[in-house]
């Protein structure tokens, strides 16, 4: 025996609406490598805090925008933290840091959020993993700023 069961249906119209936009021609530090120098740096100085530097970035538009904007510092994490930029010495690395005075520690690869003009503040330090014993000699870090209209 066959069961035969009732359906109803019902229908709505559903409208859907947008505005397109061009995102902001910008360009970041005049199309131009940032440079960090920490210069000669003491291995037994090295503490998280020592050898603090700025990242100094421009960021300019032409069409002005004051939208929300997001930052990061894309690259190769530490083997011994990946929320770290790996150097060329194993056992040290370059850390992060936003906020005005360098009080937040940024994640490699996470996005800070801002809104353009107002270019939030970026520093960097060297740090090394615990118990670790580096030698003297060159090291280097490489990593790209970008930036993303929101």
């Amino acid at each position: 025996m066959l069961k035969y069961s009732a359906v109803a249906a019902f229908s709505v119209q559903a409208n859907f609406s947008g505005k397109l936009i061009e995102p902001p021609l910008c360009q970041i530090n005049g199309e131009k490598p940032i440079m960090v120098e920490f210069g000669s740096v003491v291995i037994s100085q090295i503490n998280g805090d020592s050898y603090r530097k700025p990242v100094s970035w421009t960021l300019t538009c032409s069409n002005n925008p004051d939208k929300s904007m997001r930052v990061q510092i894309s690259g190769t994490g530490s083997a011994f933290n990946s929320a770290l930029l790996a150097t060329s010495q194993r056992d040290l690395a370059i850390q992060i840091l936003s906020g005005k005075n360098g009080e937040n520690a940024l994640a490699l690869n996470n996005w800070l959020p801002f809104t353009f003009p107002a270019l939030p503040v970026i520093q960097v330090v060297p740090v090394k993993k615990n118990a670790a014993v580096l030698t003297s000699g060159d090291f280097s870090a490489f990593a790209a700023l970008v930036v993303e209209y929101q």
